[in-house]
């Protein structure tokens, strides 16, 4: 983590020398709050076959095994309070001619919303695809956002300023899940048919799963803004982003680790209303931004599943050591971000 704020510091540290030196750079700090909504989603599809109750492959009347289409998601709620700040730098004389901006976002506390864990199969020839298991756990969540960017004005029509926009966005999302809270129904590998449903609330207070997910997003884009009178500005932003992932998904309970890595695109798109407070006479001049933005992330890759202990979901047999390589693997992200920033240009 610590080469990301080494990066941002690096970038600050010349401009920063040149407002204290020359006092032409103009210098704003805003702490900010706001909220998240939106989910990750962590998609795994793979064909594959079946054992039956002997530990044989399930085969057809024919005796070739039949491929069983199999696919698990997991969702994990993004709903959070989030706390943060930023740092930017303009230029006194000409502020929309260049800026470098910075800034870190973490989360304030736990989703509201729970984890969910679905999963179906189909067999090839035999049904369609059904979905027997759906479970829900309740998350605790830390996330870290790190980003900084640079503008550079291209075009002024009329008070409308179009900039270019380069930089990079480091963001990282762990959560523990506790509990298990739902349905399944039982697999027949003779009739090839699942029971009723059978409901179930368990382990409370016991985790049984931990995700981590990292991506890292360097940024292109565009930027407008506007004065919309003397006090008011509103700024619109719109980046393309190449995504790279890496992450980590712990059930706990099963004594199985899965890891995995891709890559993906991604878009982020914000609006921000600036209001100055102070009539513009003083050194030091207050302000309020009203901001929200939109990111949506898609990426995939393959994933590794090993066990480093026995999985109880397999009784007769001992998994320890057993390891996948290759299941094709798939993240996809939705993120509302809104809230407000109180800071003072200096």
């Amino acid at each position: 983590m610590s080469k990301h704020f080494l990066v941002i510091a690096i970038l600050l540290a010349l401009p920063l020398e040149t407002a204290n030196a020359e006092k032409k750079v103009q210098v704003s700090v805003s702490p900010s709050i706001g909220y998240s909504l939106g989910k990750t989603e962590y998609i795994l599809n793979v064909a594959t076959y079946r054992a039956d109750n002997n530990g044989d492959v399930i085969t057809d009347q024919f005796g070739e095994p039949i491929v069983f289409l199999v696919k698990s998601q997991l969702e994990y709620p993004l709903d959070v309070v989030t706390g943060g700040a930023r740092i930017r730098l303009v230029p006194v004389h000409d502020p929309g001619l260049w800026s470098i901006e910075a800034g870190v976002l973490t989360s304030l506390n736990d989703p509201k919303g729970a984890m969910k864990d679905s999963d179906w199969d189909a067999a090839s020839g035999f049904y369609e695809l059904t979905k027997w298991s759906y479970t829900e756990s309740s998350p605790e969540m830390k996330s870290l956002m790190l980003d900084i960017e640079a503008t550079r004005r291209i075009l002024t029509r009329g008070k409308v300023q179009i900039a270019v926009l380069a930089g990079f966005r480091y963001y990282k999302i762990e959560q523990d899940l506790f509990g298990v809270d739902g349905w399944q129904r039982i697999f027949d590998p003779v009739t090839l048919t699942y029971s009723e449903q059978f409901f179930f609330d368990e382990l409370a207070d016991t985790q049984v799963l931990f995700y981590e997910v990292k991506y890292s997003m360097p940024q292109i884009g565009l930027n407008l803004s506007t004065d919309l009178s003397p006090k008011v500005a509103a700024r619109l932003k719109t980046v393309f982003t190449p995504v790279w992932y890496e992450d980590v998904d712990d059930h706990v309970l099963r004594n199985k680790l899965s890891t995995s890595d891709g890559t993906g695109t991604g878009f982020v798109g914000s609006l921000n209303i600036h209001y100055d407070i102070s009539s513009g006479q003083a050194q030091s001049a207050p302000f309020i931004d009203f901001f929200a933005e939109v990111m949506t992330l898609t990426a995939s890759g393959d994933q590794t599943q090993e066990w480093y202990g026995d999985d109880p979901a397999s009784p007769g047999s001992d998994d320890t050591g057993l390891r996948i390589d290759g299941l094709p693997h798939e993240v996809n992200s939705t993120r509302f971000h809104f809230g407000v920033k109180i800071g003072m240009s200096l």
